[in-house]
């Protein structure tokens, strides 16, 4: 992520110097940055280097499924309409749909695959899933839907079977899959750049988006978050060149 000022002891040592080497220019000045990036599929980290890391960045986690039958990007869009508190309800009934809908293909077709066994349980499949959205109140509304329709941790019944978090809680995790939940519908159109996670800085869309290895699921309204001249339709832009390769 991209921090400007001196607010660790890294950036104060990198504003003490001002010799760069010459063989490595890079518009990424200020911290020291690993370039080479092997946790998640090249797909996923684009959106990530595109809009945080000026494409410096160099995926080099190996492709071993080039025959998948899964997609590594994908939108699920849908005009379900938020509250004035920032949850949209309708928004949570198609995750926890799609969740439910995948559960048999996804443990058959991926989780077997890439985990290389063939025993894979129902708490294997919710494990493997993280669902990251940027508002309190829509995490908490999924929480409470998914311990009602999906279940419960196993050590705590206040707490789903599949983490969940905002995008601040989440950052340092990784999941499988990892479901964005944006919340935002058509009422915010024309007002992209105003979106929570356009403002100012990418970070918030670069940490959701890089908790995914393998496979990374935004649910929205197009019209709304697709801008391009902002994160989220940058993020877009690149599910939709996905899909048109797929």
């Amino acid at each position: 992520m991209r921090k400007s000022g001196n607010n660790n002891s890294m950036d104060i040592a990198n504003s003490s110097v001002n010799y760069f080497l010459p063989y490595n220019k890079s518009k990424m000045e200020g911290d020291i940055w690993l370039k080479e990036h092997f946790r998640c599929q090249t797909p996923i980290v684009q959106i990530s280097n595109e809009i945080s890391y000026f494409n410096e960045i160099k995926p080099l986690k190996e492709d071993k499924y080039k025959d998948k039958s899964w997609s590594t990007l994908l939108f699920i869009e849908h005009e379900h309409e938020k509250d004035s508190s920032n949850k949209n309800i309708g928004e949570v009934n198609e995750i926890i749909k799609f969740i439910i809908d995948r559960k048999e293909r996804y443990i058959n077709e991926f989780l077997k695959r890439i985990k290389n066994k063939e025993n894979i349980t129902d708490e294997d499949y919710y494990n493997s899933i993280g669902i990251i959205t940027p508002f309190v109140n829509q995490e908490s509304l999924l929480k409470k839907e998914i311990i009602n329709k999906i279940g419960s941790h196993k050590e705590d019944s206040n707490e789903p079977i599949i983490k969940v978090g905002t995008v601040h809680k989440y950052q340092g995790s990784e999941r499988d899959i990892i479901i964005f939940s944006s919340v935002y519908n058509k009422e915010n159109q024309s007002k992209a750049q105003d979106l929570f996670f356009n403002r100012d800085e990418p970070d918030m869309i670069n940490v959701a988006v890089t908790r995914a290895k393998e496979i990374f699921v935004l649910f929205g309204n197009r019209k709304t978050i697709s801008n391009s001249e902002t994160f989220s339709g940058v993020m877009i832009k690149h599910i939709d060149e996905y899909k048109m390769i797929k």
